[in-house]
């Protein structure tokens, strides 16, 4: 037996202003978001392009679906490398808005409103 993959969530909040203005919920006068982050996501070299990396990502939505339903936080993050960029921007995440000043970063971070999620389960 191997270990093809695993993920790691840990609590995470976004500022207000790293999101895109549209994502944002009108009158929140708070400056961050509570956020739920994806710290680690991977896949083992010999079990990529299986659809391994997707299914784990929709375990997370499931995960992170459940636990927005209880506290007061609807924003799931993530910092990737530039080589994941593909795969998230493919599953609705977007990039973040950082400040130009601050120094670069070795990742990229990225968002996803987890409200999606929500509202296509209350659809069921």
């Amino acid at each position: 037996e191997a270990l093809v993959g695993y993920f790691t969530l840990v609590t995470d909040c976004i500022e207000k202003e790293e999101m895109i203005r549209g994502d944002r919920i009108r009158g929140y006068k708070y400056r961050y978001y509570p956020a739920i982050k994806i710290a680690r996501l991977a896949v083992h070299d010999n079990y990529r392009h299986r659809g391994i990396g997707t299914n784990m990502l929709i375990e997370i939505f499931s995960i992170v679906g459940d636990i927005t339903e209880h506290v007061g936080c609807r924003i799931l993050t993530v910092d990737f490398k530039p080589t994941s960029v593909e795969f998230y921007e493919k599953s609705d995440f977007r990039r973040a808005l950082v400040n130009p000043e601050d120094p670069p970063k070795d990742t990229i971070p990225f968002y996803f409103d987890v409200l999606h999620i929500i509202r296509a389960r209350k659809s069921l």
